[in-house]
């Protein structure tokens, strides 16, 4: 049986549990369409079981002397009704992970501070895979799976990779990040988060991308860049003047698993902060293309990823995360985090890639889509996600105008890729 009652949060789960507010909930979304819609008992059923296999995800955060940390949650769990904008409820009653459905959509919304892209779609995908066999056969697979999921945790699964992983005899980065350019539009009131998603064929992007040599990821950031760019081209001259004092510099999360082997399901990405100098002129598609392979060439290899580990192990062991109670740092850090980490970015691209399902729970789906997490600062962010042969895009908005959202997917039509456009905008 499963006797941890408690775990510590790793390094960049301790930030995000003290940055929270009602603007910078840290929470991200997946939703998953279904074919049909949602068998409530059984979805409730499959949550059940899938925190049975995931017990360090059925947790409510809570507060120490010097830090946060998760408690085993003693309710039981359930699937609720959507009634709030996405990612916008932050951890109500201090629950990190949440499940939602409405009509034939389940959507999944997981706080930073328990794990990353990589551990929310591991949970995801069994959920899916359960709730798939319960629809089928509720009594066998309900033994089946109850009884799979009565075993020890594996400690492997709740190590914190960034000191697993750290080489003490590397140096921490020379280069500092600027103060970067941020879209200058009026922000909605709180608890309101508009999501626009465009989606499109694999296929047709991979073919644009092959074009320039280059990977699907690779050549939609190129081409958020440019969106960025032709905004601030056609401003006033003022306005333009204004933006350009600052660099576009655009968030990338990777996941660290790719070069360090490792089975935690805590945090375990860092940021990479691709940046063009907006002051010196305007960049051709192609010239962007090219800084963005030769970005990711210089930055994806173990010396540069080394010194990013070290790193975020000297944030953690400085004297301030080790010794200042957290009462102060729940003041103090959401104001550093603001004006040091996301005022670093105009913007967030996360990409989490081409996702595979259990054969049953794939015949049930119909799209996925990947929602950013909101920021107070980072008013507009992207979310790109796939599976069978459908990329969703994704941009989360804390504002009414839609300008880059359209200037991006009128830029992909113009290419010749068909995409279908759905908005919770109304």
């Amino acid at each position: 049986m499963n006797k941890r009652e408690w775990f510590r949060m790793e390094n960049a789960g301790k930030l995000y549990g003290s940055v929270i507010s009602e603007r910078t909930t840290t929470f991200y979304r997946f939703s998953v369409t279904l074919n049909t819609s949602v068998d409530v008992p059984c979805l409730n059923s499959a949550f059940e079981l899938t925190l049975k296999r995931f017990p360090y995800f059925n947790v409510v955060r809570k507060k120490g002397f010097f830090w946060n940390y998760f408690e085993k949650c003693k309710e039981i769990r359930t699937a609720e009704l959507e009634i709030f904008y996405p990612c916008t409820h932050k951890d109500k009653g201090f629950f990190p992970l949440n499940l939602i459905y409405y009509n034939s959509r389940i959507s999944l919304e997981i706080m930073h501070g328990l794990t990353d892209g990589i551990g929310a779609t591991t949970f995801l995908k069994l959920l899916l895979e359960i709730y798939a066999n319960l629809i089928s056969d509720f009594d066998l697979n309900y033994e089946k799976y109850s009884t799979l999921f009565e075993l020890k945790i594996d400690e492997r699964e709740v190590e914190d990779g960034f000191i697993k992983n750290h080489i003490k005899m590397f140096h921490l980065p020379s280069q500092k990040l600027k103060k970067a350019m941020h879209f200058p539009y009026k922000k909605n009131n709180k608890g309101v988060y508009f999501v626009t998603t465009g989606y499109l064929s694999v296929e047709e992007i991979k073919r644009e991308a092959l074009k320039y040599e280059t990977t699907i990821s690779e050549f939609l950031l190129a081409l958020y860049f440019e969106t960025v760019f032709d905004y601030i081209k056609e401003q006033p001259y003022l306005k333009r003047k204004l933006l350009t004092k600052r660099p576009v510099s655009i968030n990338i999360p990777v996941d660290l698993r790719r070069f360090y082997p490792n089975a935690t399901m805590w945090n375990f990405f860092i940021s990479l902060v691709p940046t063009i100098e907006t002051k010196y002129g305007y960049y051709e598609f192609d010239e962007i293309i090219d800084y963005v392979k030769y970005f990711f060439k210089s930055r994806l290899h173990k010396r540069f990823l080394n010194s990013e580990l070290k790193q975020v192990i000297a944030h953690s062991n400085n004297i301030f995360n080790r010794l200042v109670p957290l009462v102060i740092k729940d003041i103090v850090l959401p104001i550093l985090y603001s004006r040091i980490g996301e005022g670093n970015y105009t913007s967030g691209f996360s990409n989490l890639g081409l996702q595979k399902f259990d054969l049953k729970a794939e015949k049930l789906i119909d799209t996925i889509e990947f929602y950013p997490p909101p920021s107070d600062l980072n008013k507009i962010k992207v979310g790109l996600i796939a599976t069978k042969g459908i990329l969703a895009i994704s941009f989360g908005s804390l504002c009414d105008d839609t300008e880059i959202e359209r200037r991006f997917f009128r830029k992909l039509v113009q290419l010749g890729i068909n995409v279908k456009i759905e908005s919770n905008r109304g």
